[in-house]
């Protein structure tokens, strides 16, 4: 039989230097024979499946390192991270074990526990050369030469011959190989033609270090003072954004950071930003019925109501009786409040042809009560149009007014008074 007596001991698996006997070869661990080869029964098929039963016996008992049969190397590196520098140095340092000449044939075996790979001649020492420079790191095979580093394994020679990689050159390798010409050779430089020709495949054991982790943005803190605001956006050009808060003209919400950016304001908020234009004077005003006097707009409202600028809604009689301080307030809405508050309050000439408004996409969408207001507010260049999904621009007078919207617009009329 090819093996006998295998056993778990502690230790290493070693070849017992101490015997005698040519035609055996004992292994060792401690001072316990756990095996031995007869030399004769060891060739072709069976030679592979002692190999392999060795592989699977070591793996199944625990054993803490490599089982080499007839050598092992003498340094095994540890650790992921190994440069090319530092694989060639663990390589060549081996020479001395292994010098120039060495017997080595297809009677010598070793097994990579890193790589789950037996072999023996030419294809073990290319496996002890390999563990001595990256120890237990595993293996990445390739079959682009292009990718070959120093330390390396190439299986060349249409798969019957491996070689380690010592040096890579502008026109081909050095190598150092068992089992050419029954022993070991450093230093024999072949061509990447004659290896492209022959070559099979390549094992790489670098592990590249992993990439250091983008730091976590910084987070976004907003601007001018509302974690929903940012700098650069449309609404910030010009200034305007900025000037409806300097001036007071609009605030964000009380119980947090946030401005409201695209909610849709109400026409409880567009009274107040157009009482405080006004300087926010106290009047007396017949109350709507869904208004609280103690809400924080409803001076404002009052005021609203006196001067005409915002009406409520009538009942079925006919009088104003509410008010709807939580509706939103569509586009046109705000222009017809806009409008009011330019006549009733700054007197000004509201007049226009229309040409202008009438000349931007959506114009058709907007009621034939809003359409003096909204010409006069194109014209003053208060609402130009608002920009679509698709990037187009529409009057959109039946759309939502955001805040955001309602700020560059106040701050524009504000300008303009």
């Amino acid at each position: 039989m090819a093996l006998a007596r295998l056993r778990a001991a502690s230790g290493v698996p070693r070849l017992c230097d101490s015997r005698d006997d040519s035609s055996l070869k004992f292994y060792c661990q401690g001072d316990r024979v756990i095996g031995m080869q007869r030399l004769s029964e060891i060739s072709g098929r069976a030679r592979r499946f002692a190999v392999a039963l060795m592989a699977a016996l070591a793996l199944v008992m625990g054993m803490p390192a490599a089982l080499a049969i007839g050598a092992q190397p003498a340094y095994a590196a540890q650790g992921a991270s190994v440069s090319e520098q530092e694989a060639y140095e663990r390589i060549v340092a081996l020479r001395a074990q292994y010098p120039e000449g060495m017997r080595w044939t297809n009677d010598d075996y070793y097994l990579s526990p890193a790589l789950y790979q037996a072999g023996y001649g030419c294809h073990a020492f290319a496996l002890i050369l390999s563990d001595a420079a990256f120890g237990s790191n595993p293996g990445t095979t390739y079959e682009d030469l292009s990718q070959v580093r120093v330390g390396d394994i190439l299986r060349v020679n249409y798969d019957t011959h491996t070689v380690v990689v010592l040096e890579v050159r502008d026109g081909g390798v050095v190598v150092a190989e068992g089992n050419y010409n029954a022993s070991i050779h450093w230093g024999r430089v072949i061509s990447f033609g004659e290896l492209s020709r022959g070559f099979m495949y390549g094992i790489t054991r670098y592990v590249e270090p992993e990439p250091e982790p983008e730091p976590d943005p910084e987070p976004d803190q907003g601007y001018y003072g509302f974690s929903d605001i940012h700098e650069g956006e449309w609404y910030t050009q010009g200034g305007l954004f900025e000037y409806a808060v300097d001036h007071g003209l609009m605030s964000g919400y009380t119980d947090s950071d946030l401005f409201g950016t695209y909610d849709s304001i109400t026409r409880g908020q567009v009274a107040v930003i157009l009482h405080r234009m006004a300087g926010e004077p106290t009047v007396a005003a017949d109350p709507f019925d869904d208004v609280d006097e103690g809400e924080y707009y409803a001076p404002a409202i009052a005021w609203a109501r006196a001067t005409g600028v915002i009406n409520g809604y009538r009942d079925e009689s006919g009088a104003y009786t509410t008010f709807g301080p939580d509706r939103p307030v569509t586009r046109e809405q705000l222009a017809v409040m806009l409008c009011n508050y330019a006549s009733r309050i700054a007197g000004l000439d509201v007049s226009s042809d229309l040409d202008e408004a009438a000349s931007i996409p959506g114009w058709e969408n907007v009621s034939e009560w809003a359409r003096p207001a909204m010409g006069w507010i194109v014209d003053r260049g208060i609402m130009s149009g608002k920009t679509m999904e698709d990037g187009s621009r529409n009057l959109d007078p039946q759309g939502s007014a955001w805040r955001v919207s309602m700020a560059t617009m106040a701050a524009s009329f504000h300008q303009m008074l």
